[in-house]
């Protein structure tokens, strides 16, 4: 059986980037495409989530399945985000795509790729494969133009080995680069902003406490006042 690669759009993979790259983990969303090749990515806006998972909005995505299925493309998996550091499937992953398979009597496999956040740290992406056995892969990641039909694959069509134009996939790497930095720089910002509030909150707090002690200090001050006062008048 030949190895399977994880082979996905330019456009698409700059969809998953801007949208569950830039987003708070536990989204996600389905991968749609045709000969194995995945040219749609579909944000599951509506999806049933919480800090630690995520489920398909079913209503929601079903008749958008259906819609690509008419320009004969086919869901090809499901991607969602982890939270920074949990880059594997978890038990409730790995159960939730055993049942999928299992109503999908023709279909061996789902891909089923995990990625972190630019929210939390620098956005990453684990290309994995699920199979109906249970076996979890983790194949190679390809981004082909989204025009691919012009070289992918073309050895087994033409029985010639032919390698993309090289100006074309400059142009897909630093497309991706900038979409990365672009990323990157928000979430840094967003960081820089959250550090400057905390600093205000501190020093507020620091000023309240001041301002509290200065006030105790004045009670002190003027009940010893009254005190040696009365002392005073009393000799």
């Amino acid at each position: 059986m030949k190895k399977l690669k994880f082979i996905i759009t330019t456009s698409a993979y700059q969809q998953i980037v801007k949208t569950l790259g830039s987003k708070i983990p536990e989204q996600g969303g389905i991968l749609i495409g045709k000969d194995g090749v995945i040219t749609d990515f579909v944000h599951d806006e509506f999806a049933e989530t919480s800090s630690s998972t995520y489920s398909l909005n079913i209503n929601f995505l079903n008749p958008i399945i259906k819609k690509f299925k008419e320009d004969d493309k086919e869901l090809l998996g499901i991607i969602h985000s982890h939270p920074y550091g949990c880059r594997k499937l978890s038990r409730q992953d790995q159960e939730y795509f055993a049942g999928v398979l299992n109503k999908a009597k023709d279909v061996d496999y789902l891909f089923t790729p995990i990625v972190f956040s630019a929210k939390q740290e620098e956005f990453h992406f684990f290309p994995y494969v699920f199979y109906k056995d249970g076996k979890i892969e983790e194949v190679e990641l390809e981004i082909v133009p989204n025009d691919y039909d012009e070289f992918i694959n073309k050895d087994e069509k033409d029985q010639k080995t032919e390698k993309p134009d090289p100006n074309v996939v400059e142009e897909r790497k630093q497309l991706l680069v900038a979409i990365h930095q672009n990323i990157s720089a928000n979430s840094s910002a967003e960081n820089e902003r959250l550090l400057i509030s905390r600093l205000v909150i501190i020093l507020l707090l620091i000023w309240n406490l001041i301002v509290l002690m200065l006030g105790l200090s004045a009670i002190v001050l003027t009940a010893i006042y009254f005190i040696i006062t009365k002392n005073l008048i009393t000799f």
